[in-house]
């Protein structure tokens, strides 16, 4: 459900995020309808940082596929929120 009301988050709510991202990779499909972007993040899990889910978010984006290492992943392999 949406809110229109944004939800306030404080400098001191960040924690240091436990992946490095040493490379994206942007490719933009501009159309008069619509535009696709596809994104390829290459994430790497910084040494030394206790194992957590990689978390990403996004607002008003259809998801249209996720890999893992060059393989697709199945909907059961990652969670997809509502918002």
């Amino acid at each position: 459900m949406r809110s229109d009301i944004p939800t306030t988050i404080s400098r001191l709510d960040y924690q240091p995020y436990p992946y490095l991202l040493p490379n994206v990779e942007l490719d933009f499909d501009l159309e008069a309808a619509a535009t696709t972007v596809r994104a390829r993040l290459h994430f790497q899990r910084k040494p030394g940082t206790v194992e957590q889910p990689l978390v990403l978010d996004g607002a008003e984006l259809e998801l249209v596929s996720v890999s893992m290492d060059g393989q697709a992943l199945r909907a059961d392999q990652y969670e997809l929120s509502g918002e």
